[in-house]
């Protein structure tokens, strides 16, 4: 019955549609009127709290949540907001019952800016709703951003908005950039590289993102004179967090910054927690690398960060991964592509400026310079046309050339981004042995580096994916990749040095070691600053609240929290040490690499990768034996990491399954 009524509204008239759904939302509103009266009465029950909070000067973490229904992200708030109050700590959420003409929620829903204050709309009302009824569950304490701006202050954001009309991406207030920021936030969401290409819509968003920031900027302010703030945490970072930051630093005030771990595509289950802006941290790290460089990963860490190395080859489609599907990849591939086997093949992945540029943006707001390193090249530009032009000229090589898939309109964003018509106009013509694989291609960015000799990145996070899987990489933009650039990927500070670099790796073999700390780098920068909550947050692409229950790693989030321990430092204070952790380790390693042999040969991740056999031939082939069947396969991938446990496998030493 219930498909027989989709299938006949399907067939109603537009305006029929329109006037049904309104009608139901009218409907669903009533329904709802008794459910939230008493919500709100239990919510004022609670802030009767705050006076004596506010009264007692006890210290305070202020959870920035304006978004309530975006509920992934709200889970992790009240999670954490929830543990801090079982352990005898104050937090303090500050909500929203509208006023933000955008926020994350928003953006989310693809929804257009509202009306500074217009309750009435439907993500305004699905975020008071689950505000309302997480707040009872959790037992939250909540201040609104209506009950910090009050007239005078909606006067100052109107009067500094005015004042910068004609150039609201200049806007300065309280000696911050905020103009900057959201200048940021706008080409990244509209995949613009500058002003001069912004149209009336960008510029409505952009002024929205200038109200929805001085209004959390001013809130907060009033909020600091009203408590003891000790920290501001907020989730991931977005042009209205950037003033907030600005200001805590200045007053004296700890940040955290909140995502959820780069595993599988996201994973929800994993809380990251990084004390400040995401990017400046990772290039902290990137300076903290030679510290932890050589320590030890134990064994089911290792088998996690494989298991989402293999996923995202085949999770096209979620948050994370923009690539199509991998499919197995052989000599034929290359024939198909109008290339031969005969020569080695460099691969090269662009990135998208825009959410760089946004990047630079949001640290200049900060006063902090960012991408401002020595570097071999200008820009993507500058570095593609000369990679190819160098190999147009070494015909001994070949280039494929794969531009980010984000360019492409996709279900994310339903417009080209304006960087691949630059591209475009720039390599209309390309030299024979050079391949340009545009962003609307069915074909994997995975696929590719399983035929790579080598692999030249932009800045991409892909260089690290491939790096796990024994791939040489190079990096053209040493100052802005989010991984070390002297270790497994190499890089240069000037273009002769790149090539060179490049021309080396072509003649590196594979060793265990670079995997290793391929696998290090992804535990320091992707796992060590997380917390697992994976015993409230039932699945990794969980949508809802859960039901609340008590962390069993409740310690750490207060450890970070209350007491301000470096929660990297402190996970990897947690990882065995000695030489059995060294030992446990490798043997963890060479399986997985063997894991990785059997599924890049059958293109399964076959449980009994551990009991198949593999062996590589006299021509450099190597043939796996598994389940029965045989599978030869001469892929550079393949034969690279089959070399890797060859000599193992010969001497007799069993390889454990990862």
């Amino acid at each position: 019955m219930r498909d027989r009524l989709r299938r006949l509204a399907a067939r109603l008239p537009l305006p029929v549609k329109t006037l049904l759904a309104q009608g139901a939302s009218i409907l669903r509103f009533v329904a709802e009127t008794p459910l939230r009266y008493w919500l709100s009465l239990a919510r004022r029950q609670r802030r009767r709290r705050l006076r004596a909070i506010s009264d007692s000067r006890e210290a305070v973490t202020l959870f920035l949540v304006p978004e309530a229904g975006l509920t992934p992200f709200y889970a992790s708030h009240a999670i954490l907001a929830r543990t801090l109050q079982e352990s005898g700590h104050a937090a303090i959420i500050l909500s929203c019952n509208g006023l933000k003409p955008t926020c994350t929620l928003k953006f989310a829903l693809r929804m257009s800016p509202t009306a500074p204050g217009d309750h009435a709309n439907a993500g305004c009302r699905r975020c008071r709703m689950q505000a309302l009824k997480t707040g009872r569950d959790y037992r939250l304490l909540d201040v609104s951003l209506e009950s910090l701006i009050g007239p005078d202050e909606r006067v100052l954001i109107e009067r500094i908005i005015a004042s910068n009309m004609a150039a609201p991406w200049n806007t300065t207030h309280d000696g911050v950039a905020i103009g900057a920021a959201a200048l940021g936030e706008v080409l990244r969401d509209r995949r613009k590289l500058e002003v001069t290409e912004l149209d009336a819509d960008d510029l409505a968003l952009l002024n929205a993102l200038l109200f929805s920031a001085l209004a959390v900027y001013l809130a907060v302010g009033t909020l600091a004179s009203r408590f003891a703030i000790k920290r501001i945490v907020y989730f991931v970072d977005y042009a209205y967090w950037i003033p907030v930051q600005a200001f805590a630093e200045r007053k004296g005030i700890a940040i955290t910054r909140l995502d959820h771990g780069y595993n599988l595509d996201v994973d929800r289950r994993l809380i990251g927690m990084r004390p400040s802006h995401g990017n400046g941290h990772i290039r902290a790290q990137v300076d903290q690398w030679p510290a932890y460089q050589k320590r030890s990963i134990d064994p089911p860490l290792i088998r996690k960060i494989a298991d989402g190395a293999l996923y995202r080859l085949r999770g096209h489609g979620g948050a994370s991964v923009y690539s199509p599907k991998w499919t197995r990849a052989d000599a034929s591939s290359l024939a198909s592509l109008g290339l031969s086997s005969q020569r080695r093949t460099i691969v090269a992945y662009s990135s998208s400026a825009d959410e760089i540029i946004c990047i630079e943006k949001f640290m200049q707001a900060l006063g902090k310079p960012y991408g401002h390193g020595r570097r071999p090249f200008v820009d993507q530009n500058v570095w593609l046309r000369a990679l190819i032009d160098w190999v147009g000229a070494q015909p001994d090589l070949q280039l494929i050339v794969r531009q980010h898939p984000r360019m492409a309109p996709g279900r994310r964003h339903a417009s080209t981004a304006t960087q691949l018509a630059r591209m475009q106009a720039e390599f209309t013509t390309v030299p024979s042995n050079v391949v340009m694989i545009w962003p609307d291609s069915k074909v994997s960015s995975y696929s590719l580096g399983g035929l790579a000799d080598v692999a030249a990145v932009a800045w991409s996070n892909i260089g690290l994916e491939l790096s796990r899987f024994g791939i040489p990489v190079v990096a053209a933009f040493p100052d802005i990749a989010p991984y070390p650039t002297d270790t497994f990927v190499r890089s240069a500070e000037d273009a002769a040095g790149y090539f060179r670099e490049l021309r080396a790796a072509l003649g590196r073999p594979a060793s265990v070691e670079a995997v290793t700390e391929a696998f290090r780098w992804t535990y320091m920068a992707h796992w060590s600053t997380t917390i697992d909550v994976s015993d409230v947050v039932p699945a990794p692409d969980y949508e809802g609240v859960p039901v609340w229950r008590l962390p069993a790693d409740r310690e750490a989030i207060v450890k970070v929290l209350a007491n301000g321990v470096d929660l990297s430092a402190l996970n990897f204070s947690r990882l065995p040490t000695g030489a059995g952790a060294t030992v446990a380790e490798r043997a963890a390693i060479l399986a997985t690499i063997r894991r990785f042999v059997v599924f890049f040969a059958t293109g399964e991740d076959s449980a009994a990768s551990g009991d198949a056999r593999i062996s590589v031939q006299d021509d450099g082939s190597v043939v796996v034996e598994e389940n029965g069947r045989t599978i030869r396969d001469s892929s550079p991938v393949v034969v690279r990491l089959a070399g890797l446990i060859a000599p193992v496998e010969r001497a007799g030493f069993a390889v454990e399954q990862a």
